[in-house]
């Protein structure tokens, strides 16, 4: 699974092995982010690295939420760069998705062949 190559490539920010759950077309972004987050970690003096971890990263009402136990200001502007990103990504495939729903009430952002598809 995908995310437990997350968990071992960040171990830092991943320390705890939170709840994930997103769809497959987010993981690119999120593990931009993960990289990003992962350093600004490992910048933090080691007595206090263990408090700064992802504690929930999931799909909410179509957006990604990303939630960590502490941050840090520069950690959360990362964070809502990748959930402004994750708002435009088709979360089943990573292609651009347009502002549309699928049909049946799916709100997640989908791309057009995936808007046809569900519709």
């Amino acid at each position: 699974m995908k995310y437990k190559d997350l968990f071992a490539q960040f171990p830092n920010l991943y320390r705890s092995e939170p709840s994930f759950s997103i769809g497959e077309g987010w993981f690119t972004p999120v593990k931009q982010l993960s990289l990003e987050l992962e350093t600004m970690i490992l910048a933090i003096s080691e007595i206090d690295r263990g408090e700064y971890r992802a504690a929930q990263v999931k799909d909410k009402f179509g957006e990604l939420r990303f939630y960590m136990n502490k941050s840090t200001p520069e950690m959360l502007e990362a964070i809502r760069e990748c959930e402004f990103i994750c708002s435009h990504t088709c979360h089943l495939c990573g292609e651009r998705a347009d502002d549309r729903e699928a049909g049946g009430g799916h709100s997640s952002p989908v791309c057009v062949v995936h808007f046809v598809h569900e519709s």
